[in-house]
């Protein structure tokens, strides 16, 4: 576990970051992905905590340098209690959690909400926006998502807009891309399905359309 500390600023994301979609007609659209890595798993295994915490204080400024412009910056996490995980909440305003309506769904948000309660310091706490994920179009018992909006605390927190189940999501080793890209049937349904829930998530961060 050798880790190089270096006291220079960390790197522009211009530079470590590919643009993977370019939207004919909409030139101010700027869509850009920084890759991450598997070997950053070994963060999560030291117990150097002098270390990490340079690590954490260089990855914070990363993604302020990512945040320059008003841009929303994004960083997609695995569902683990990880260094990697702990400095991704430091850095977030809000959290987005998908659920699928069964029965471990709420206890899922609970466990996430006790976590994120015990982590010293994050102060503002992140929000959290819990998203109905997988919704099956037919023969829907919606028992679990009514208990999830009638929680006293979970209610307000969960979004109106709903992402129903599609197979068009389903990950394919035959296709590379976009799902909404794929010249299926029923992808339009999807596309306004998608922008709806980015349209409620964008009014939550104040954001102009």
């Amino acid at each position: 576990f050798r880790i190089t500390q270096s006291t220079e600023p960390p790197p522009n994301p211009e530079k470590i970051s590919t643009k993977p979609k370019y939207i004919t007609g909409q030139s101010d659209v700027n869509l850009q992905v920084v890759p991450g890595d598997f070997r950053l798993v070994k963060y999560s295994l030291m117990d150097d905590h002098d270390i990490l915490k340079c690590l954490q204080a260089r990855f914070l400024d990363f993604i302020a340098k990512c945040r320059q412009g008003g841009r929303v910056t994004v960083i997609d996490c695995n569902p683990s209690s990880s260094f990697l995980s702990l400095c991704a909440l430091r850095a977030c305003t809000h959290i987005l959690i998908p659920v699928r309506p069964d029965r471990y769904s709420i206890l899922g948000v609970e466990l996430l909400n006790e976590f994120l309660g015990g982590i010293p310091p994050i102060s503002p706490s992140p929000k959290q926006m819990i998203l109905l994920n997988g919704i099956p179009r037919q023969h829907y018992d919606r028992s679990v998502e009514n208990q999830l909006r009638s929680h006293p605390k979970f209610g307000s927190w969960t979004l109106v807009t709903m992402l129903h189940h599609s197979a068009i999501l389903t990950a394919k080793s035959t296709y590379t891309g976009f799902a909404t890209d794929k010249p299926v049937p029923h992808r339009k349904r999807l596309q306004m399905e998608i922008r709806s829930v980015a349209e409620e998530i964008g009014t939550i961060l104040g954001l102009e359309r």
